[in-house]
């Protein structure tokens, strides 16, 4: 089920010590409850800081779906311009995330913006519902906890809109190299084993020595790669000849390549 939380009642809800109805409603958000956030009442969201975390902890985690500022923007514009449309509320802003973004349940102690949300002209449907602690007229205190609060957060119909379904987790991808990724072979004791970076080098320092004419009968070796042991590794062959590069190379051959006379 998804659901809005009202500026006005963010107090309650991220308070140290929340009265029955927020608790409840608390423990919803962190269990099985989707929000959705965006536009003006993310902004007005952000001002609490505990709500501010919680809420970008809740995106990260896929518990919260934030509908872009842009969208929920163009649907108050098209609210605005139609004549049809008659609002009680000053919370457009929050209808028009409503529709947008798919929720149904509204907890809020604001009774102008409760019969806005119930009319589906404004949301679309199915209707809204209301969840609040308001006080019972002639009260001061918050409302206690009723069935019809517990009814409420066991629903599962009261998400409206076809993109209404909270993003997943996100996960930052790890981008791996060829030269990074892991030999899939598995190296047994005294097994030789090269990865794609120094099967590279070797070719290419090898195809240079070719080139030159000066080609060792160590590039022509099955023992030119690195050796895995149980306490590290030990280069042999043409690694452990200096010749993992075709820098290593051509200072190696500087000795077995035959002098010039003006060298000489």
């Amino acid at each position: 089920m998804c659901a809005i939380l009202d500026a006005n009642v963010a107090g309650e809800v991220f308070a140290p010590h929340r009265h029955p109805v927020a608790e409840a409603f608390f423990r919803w958000m962190k269990g099985r409850g989707r929000l959705v956030v965006g536009g003006k009442q993310w902004r007005e969201l952000r001002k609490n800081a505990i709500a501010k975390s919680w809420m970008l902890q809740g995106i990260t985690a896929g518990r919260v779906r934030r509908v872009e500022r842009a969208v929920v923007e163009t649907r108050v514009r098209e609210m605005a311009r139609d004549p049809k449309l008659t609002l009680i509320s000053d919370d457009p802003h929050v209808l028009a995330l409503a529709a947008v973004g798919g929720a149904r349940l509204l907890y809020s102690n604001d009774l102008d913006l409760q019969q806005d949300f119930k009319n589906q002209a404004l949301t679309g449907p199915p209707r809204g519902r209301v969840y609040t602690s308001r006080p019972m007229p002639g009260g001061s205190r918050p409302r206690p906890l009723t069935n019809a609060h517990k009814r409420l957060l066991r629903r599962t119909d009261l998400c409206g809109a076809p993109d209404s379904s909270p993003l997943p987790a996100r996960r930052t991808p790890v981008r791996q190299f060829p030269s990074e990724l892991p030999e899939r072979r598995t190296a047994g004791p005294g097994s030789t084993m090269t990865s794609p970076a120094r099967q590279n080098r070797h070719h290419g320092t090898c195809e240079l020595m070719k080139s030159l004419d000066s080609s060792p009968a160590i590039c022509r070796s099955e023992g030119a790669a690195t050796r895995h042991s149980g306490r590290g590794h030990r280069s042999s062959g043409l690694l452990g000849a200096g010749l993992e590069s075709p820098a290593g190379a051509l200072h190696t051959l500087r000795g077995t390549l035959p002098m010039t006379p003006a060298q000489q």
